[in-house]
């Protein structure tokens, strides 16, 4: 497991990040404000430039959520887009539930109750070919349709 922006400090983030199953975890602790975002996108950007398609995000432990961090999660869902990648959030507090919804983003990331069902579903991603993707309600979806994580 890797740590990354380890601060114990009051409004800290920690980023830890580790592979289960082939697939790469972000377990994401802290508030996520304005400057921790620019350090979690970093800490992402790191992820995808080492060879990351499939990401689970694990934001069960963040407590706060700004517009910045809804950005850094979108970017990240925009970028493995066009890697023919997935990300999945799972577990998310409900702070972070609430900030999704009241953006309006609730239903713009594929969201897993638990770390463990994040990785079975993009474990099933990594195993598609190209051309076909599994959307969050299981169903089958072209690279034209619905939903972009």
């Amino acid at each position: 497991m890797t740590s990354k922006d380890k601060q114990p400090a009051l409004w800290g983030m920690t980023v830890d990040t580790a592979e289960e199953e082939g697939v790469l975890v972000a377990a994401v602790a802290g508030r996520i404000g304005h400057v921790s975002a620019a350090r979690l996108e970093a800490a992402i950007g790191e992820l995808l430039a080492g060879g990351a398609r499939v990401v689970a995000v694990d934001l069960e432990r963040v407590d706060y959520m700004s517009s910045a961090g809804l950005i850094v999660l979108d970017n990240l869902a925009k970028r493995l887009e066009t890697l023919n990648g997935r990300v999945m959030l799972c577990a998310p507090a409900e702070a972070v539930r609430l900030v999704l919804n009241l953006a309006g983003w609730g239903d713009r990331f594929a969201i897993a109750a638990s770390r463990a069902e994040a990785v079975a579903v993009l474990q099933e991603h990594r195993r598609k070919p190209a051309g076909a993707q599994e959307t969050a309600a299981g169903g089958q979806e072209t690279p034209a349709g619905g939903r972009s994580c």
